[in-house]
Formats: C-alpha cells, sequence, structure tokens
C-alpha cells in the first residue's frame, strides 16, 4: 500500500513538472520558391529518374521573417538529393514578422517542401 502511494506521487509529480506543451503558430508565407526556382533546384538525379519526394528543413525565424539555420529533418525517398535540394531554397522563404506576443521571431519551425515532376504529355 506504501509503494503504491509512492508510486502514485512519483508520477503525479513527474506529471506536473512536465513543461506545458508549446502552442501551434500558424505560419503565414509572405514569399515562396517560384515554379522555376524549383524546378532549378531539382536533384540531378531525381530529374533524371522522374522521381518526386519531399523534404522537411527545420529553420530559425529571425524576427524580420527570413529562414536562418536551416537543417533537413527528413527527405523522402532519401539518397535522391531532396534534402540538399530544400536547403537551397531556403533563402527563397518569407513569413510574416513577429509581432509582439508571437513566438516566432527567433523561434524554429518545420518547413515542408514538395518536389513533384511535372505530368508528361
Amino acid at each position: 500500500m506504501i509503494a503504491t502511494l509512492i508510486a502514485l506521487a512519483l508520477a503525479a509529480e513527474t506529471e506536473a513538472a512536465a513543461p506545458p506543451p508549446k502552442p501551434k503558430i500558424e505560419v503565414v508565407w509572405t514569399r515562396v520558391p517560384s515554379w522555376r526556382d524549383v524546378v532549378d533546384a531539382y536533384p540531378d538525379r531525381a530529374w533524371s529518374r522522374r522521381a518526386s519526394g519531399n523534404a522537411v528543413l527545420n529553420c530559425q525565424v529571425t524576427a524580420k521573417g527570413r529562414l536562418t539555420d536551416c537543417l533537413p529533418k527528413s527527405e523522402n525517398p532519401s539518397g535522391y538529393g531532396f534534402g540538399s535540394a530544400a536547403l537551397s531554397l531556403a533563402s527563397k522563404f518569407e513569413v510574416a514578422p513577429a509581432h509582439e506576443g508571437d513566438i516566432i521571431g527567433g523561434g524554429r519551425i518545420d518547413v515542408p517542401i514538395e518536389f513533384r515532376m511535372p505530368p508528361t504529355s
């Protein structure tokens, strides 16, 4: 009985010490890469094999809405260069500047980038 009470007390203490979940912030893009930018960045290996894919970057956002310190978080399929291609597009993105109370400025966000082959005619 005492062991059960101690376990319950420890569980309650652990739950109370857990930080609250981060609020979801809606990112408003004010600039994104053009279709031409994406085509120019498309990895050669993927292009020659007509492979589509995607990558997710994790980037720091400046108070002015620019992306810096981006790191590839994932790419699919791997081995085609979609992560590197996404990194080359990071400077083409911009989000609405942070407002007082927003936590975007200075925070990090995930940026998903799709690479889709155009349909053949």
